[in-house]
């Protein structure tokens, strides 16, 4: 929201730093757009807390109306501070070492407002991070309920607070952290790509839960298809990318192990459910 009253300021013409860019086409076509499509998914990263909190709602009706006006919400602030960053700067100017918001500010000689907005960034990124935590503790404290899960995880400790779940999705974060400053750029790249995937193909997973779980309506299955098509156009541009191909192979293999751990686990349930 800072962002947009700066370049709206910017663009009425009380800035004289910026001008407009009447050529703003894409050189590298279809294919690198469709490679970017998964750093355009990491801003929605954490959205599936609000199905988790759903439950939460004293009024369940409310459930559809809230998510379509977030999603609204969100969207639209997204593309119109990405229709003011590339009026106030050609495309060929961004780079990947500073966000295109900072490129900006600091071209507009404005380096008081660009550190502010660092500041602001850095705060989006704890809130994305919370959310993460959030969503990790109860569907880990859930799985365990339902006996998908060690049992331990089902201890909730002071206020309801699912600790076992906590110190384990605490202690994932902070490998990832020691990873990034260890590991070298290439594969930590690797999995950084393959965690995105990952949380791409949980979405589709969401989705085609959707068709068996909920009750058959052609547009609700038609937007679903449509989102479905996205989300497998945004896996198919990382392995497009000589960079990002690592990461496609690693998410694919871990979708294996994953897939293999699931079917063990059901038929070690049905076993022991045999046996009783």
């Amino acid at each position: 929201m800072i962002f947009l009253f700066i370049g709206a300021a910017l663009l009425s013409g009380t800035g004289n730093h910026f001008h407009l860019n009447s050529s703003m086409h894409f050189e590298e076509g279809f294919n690198r757009m469709r490679t970017s499509l998964i750093f355009a998914f990491y801003s929605f990263a954490g959205i599936e807390v609000i199905g988790l909190m759903a439950s939460r709602l004293s009024n369940t009706k409310d459930i559809l109306k809230s998510g379509r006006v977030l999603i609204m919400c969100l969207g639209s602030l997204y593309v119109l501070a990405l229709w003011i960053t590339m009026n106030l700067q050609a495309p060929n100017h961004f780079s990947s070492e500073e966000s295109p918001f900072i490129s900006v500010l600091n071209r507009g000689n404005v380096p008081i407002v660009a550190s502010c907005f660092n500041g602001v960034i850095l705060f989006a990124g704890f809130s994305a991070l919370a959310a993460a935590l959030f969503s990790v503790t109860r569907l880990l404290r859930s799985m365990a309920d339902e006996g998908e899960a060690p049992a331990i995880f089902k201890k909730r400790w002071k206020r309801d607070i699912p600790l076992p779940s906590l110190l384990l999705a605490i202690a994932g974060m902070a490998c990832a952290i020691i990873a990034s400053q260890l590991l070298p750029g290439i594969i930590f790249e690797a999995f950084i790509t393959a965690a995105g995937i990952l949380l791409l193909c949980n979405w589709a997973f969401i989705l085609l839960s959707s068709f068996k779980l909920l009750d058959r309506d052609v547009m609700r299955n038609g937007v679903s298809l449509v989102a479905l098509g996205i989300l497998v156009l945004a896996i198919s541009g990382t392995f497009t990318l000589k960079e990002s191909r690592y990461g496609f192979y690693l998410s694919m293999v871990l979708l294996m192990v994953i897939g293999l751990a699931s079917l063990l686990f059901r038929s070690m349930t049905s076993h022991r459910s045999t046996k009783s």
